[in-house]
Parts: structure tokens; C-alpha cells; sequence
């Protein structure tokens, strides 16, 4: 895949997306190398927001670590990778059903052999989970997935314009906007006010305002960027962002234009 941080400091519009192409070769040859490299790319670019997401559903690290090795030898043993087309939607769709199915097996699983076993009740999270209706549980792991995906995808867009801002010399600004922007839509922390945030970088309102929108417009371009790595098309790429990102959010009004 080409760098997000080209030397010029401008995010491409659009991508020679390598991996849809390397799939796309695996899936006519079944060429060994190419299989190792599309895991290798798996790996890299998504493993995170799957093992962060494994790890909210898992009741202990040793289990969501279990899930996770769980999860990827099925998916290698089962050769997912030729299940994969552009043309059927998303990765991102494409892993949330695989991994969702993978962790409500586990989960029936489970259940089963409590059922099967003397049962010593000492607290209620010890008794199968039959009182949540299975749609609403699914429903919830579908919201949590995205969340997680999409806070991956944004902080890989920050990296790549931080490495920007920290050689242009204006990563104070840039960090501004990220504490007004960014940490209060992940809930990490409260929104500081815009007036608090110039007095800290030494501006005025106006000016960090107009910072705010230019950085607005490079985390757009940025996910976009990203988006489209893991769609297949510009159009599944509009789609994905319209699921993922409001209009308004981060400073963003159209995501798609």
C-alpha cells in the first residue's frame, strides 16, 4: 500500500488499492506468497480494532486472547481471503459478519456445556445468558464493531497528519483541535472551550476557528484515503463513510465530497 505521508504533504484522492488487487490475483492463482502478504496486510492495518473489539465481549484478557487465535486459525483454515469481493460490500463488513458469527458460536458454545454440566450459581453472570434476545446482543456487537473500527481509522489519519504538523512546526495547533474534536467524540475527555484552547496556543478565537476547519478538511482526506484501502470501489468507500461518520462530526459537514 502507498504511504499516507507522501513528501509533498498532500493525502492522494485516490489509491492504486493494493490489497484489492493482490486479492484479486490470490483468488485466480491461490499463489502461496500472495496469501502470506494478504495476512501480512490483515495484520497490520486491522488486527487492532478486531483485538480491541474481542477484548470488550471477552470476560478476561487470557479469554479474548483465546478468542482472537481463535478467530484468525479459522479464518486461515477456512480460506476466508477467497470469500472476499469488492462487489459484496466492505472488509469492514466482510470482518464484522465473519467475527460475529465466530463469537456467537463461541457464545452458544458455552452456553451448551453449562447446560450439560451441575450448575453452582453464585452470582447471576455465572447463568447462561439466555434472557438477552440474541438479536439485541448482535445488534450491540455491530455498534461496537464500527465504533471500533472507525476510532482505528481516524487515528491512523492523526498519525499521519501529526508527522505533518510536527515538521511544519505547527503541532501545537493541530493538537488543539484534536482535545476540541477528537477526544470528546471517543469520550476520552470533556470538550475544553475554543476560548481556552487559543489562550493555550496563543491566537485568537478566529484564528485557531480557521486552523479548525483547514485540519478538518485533512482528517477528511485522510479518512477517505484510508476508507477507501479497505473498500474495493469509490462507491462502497462513500458508503462505508456515510455509515461510519456524521455529517458535522470532527468539523467535517460533507464526508463524501
Amino acid at each position: 500500500m502507498r504511504d499516507l505521508h507522501p513528501r509533498d504533504g498532500r493525502f492522494p484522492q485516490t489509491t492504486t488499492l493494493g490489497f484489492w488487487n493482490l486479492l484479486e490475483r490470490y483468488q485466480a492463482n491461490a499463489s502461496t506468497p500472495d496469501r502470506q502478504a494478504l495476512l501480512e496486510l490483515l495484520g497490520q492495518h486491522y488486527s487492532e480494532p478486531i483485538t480491541s473489539f474481542i477484548r470488550r465481549w471477552a470476560p478476561s484478557e487470557r479469554e479474548a486472547e483465546d478468542l482472537r487465535q481463535g478467530f484468525l486459525a479459522r479464518f486461515i483454515e477456512r480460506d476466508f481471503l477467497r470469500q472476499i469481493r469488492p462487489e459484496r460490500g466492505s472488509l469492514r463488513s466482510f470482518l464484522k459478519a465473519a467475527i460475529r458469527h465466530y463469537l456467537l458460536q463461541d457464545r452458544r458454545d458455552g452456553t451448551a456445556k453449562k447446560r450439560q454440566a451441575p450448575v453452582k450459581t453464585e452470582s447471576i453472570h455465572d447463568l447462561p445468558d439466555a434472557r438477552q434476545p440474541e438479536t439485541r446482543w448482535t445488534q450491540e456487537m455491530d455498534r461496537q464493531f464500527d465504533r471500533e473500527w472507525k476510532e482505528h481509522v481516524v487515528q491512523r489519519a492523526l498519525k499521519a497528519i501529526e508527522r505533518r504538523h510536527e515538521e511544519s512546526g505547527s503541532l501545537k495547533d493541530f493538537e488543539a483541535f484534536v482535545r476540541y474534536s477528537v477526544d470528546p467524540a471517543f469520550e476520552r475527555a470533556p470538550r475544553p472551550t475554543l476560548k481556552a484552547l487559543a489562550r493555550d496556543v496563543g491566537t485568537s478565537e478566529a484564528t485557531l476557528s480557521r486552523r479548525f476547519k483547514s485540519f478538518s478538511e485533512q482528517l477528511k482526506a485522510a479518512v477517505r484515503y484510508l476508507t477507501r484501502e479497505c473498500s474495493g470501489s469509490g462507491r462502497i468507500a462513500d458508503q462505508e463513510i456515510a455509515e461510519l461518520f456524521a455529517s458535522g462530526e470532527f468539523g467535517v459537514e460533507n464526508w463524501t465530497e
